[in-house]
Order: C-alpha cells, then structure tokens, then sequence
C-alpha cells in the first residue's frame, strides 16, 4: 500500500517532481512532459524515466488537527459526533501540505 509521498526525478531535465497518494486519478508530469507518475493507495503508474529520491510521510492528520485545534471551524462539520472536512477544508490542507513538501525537496537537491 501507498501511504507515503514520493518525491522523484524526471530522467530527461533532472527536475524533481512529486507525487501524492490520496490525490486520486492525477498523473502528475514533469514541466518537460517526458515522465510522470500517477501514485494511488494501491499501486501506481509511471510514465517514461524517473528516479524515486525519497519516500515521506503525509501530513494531513497533523495539519488537520492544527486547524482544529487554532479554530477553524468553518472547514469541519460535525455530524454523528464525528468531525468531517468539507471540500474546501480539504483544498486547503493540501496547499499547506504541498508547501512542506517543497521545502523536503530542497532539502533533497542540495
């Protein structure tokens, strides 16, 4: 099972790309349009050359419950004592995530 992001490099410009495993049904490809990987929770697809650089943890539990806990209701709903993320809630925790990863794959080109 997926349940790490990979951080990965496309073998034709050397640019380093990442792919998430519970952004469904997204080919995510190189700005060079010559590789791309499609990582899903139970199994993947590749396109042309790439290089696995790093496999990372996903942070939406841990930013999720930073929201929570800072107030902001307004992406959560409470139904049948559960807390739920609406749409937008979720859009948001992935640009959050999306940034950390950035910064992991600077620390990965150095």
């Amino acid at each position: 099972m997926n349940d790490k992001i990979v951080i990965w490099k496309c073998n034709n410009c050397n640019k380093v790309n990442f792919s998430n495993p519970f952004r469904h049904h997204l080919m995510d490809i190189c700005e060079c349009d010559q590789s791309g990987m499609d990582l899903e929770t139970y199994g993947n697809r590749i396109m042309g050359e790439v290089t696995i650089l790093k496999k990372v943890n996903t942070h939406f539990n841990e930013i999720t419950a930073c929201l929570i806990n800072q107030g902001y209701k307004e992406f959560f709903v409470l139904f049948n004592d559960s807390i739920h993320i609406t749409l937008e809630g979720i859009y948001l925790i992935r640009e959050f995530e999306d940034e950390i990863i950035k910064d992991y794959i600077k620390e990965v080109t150095k």
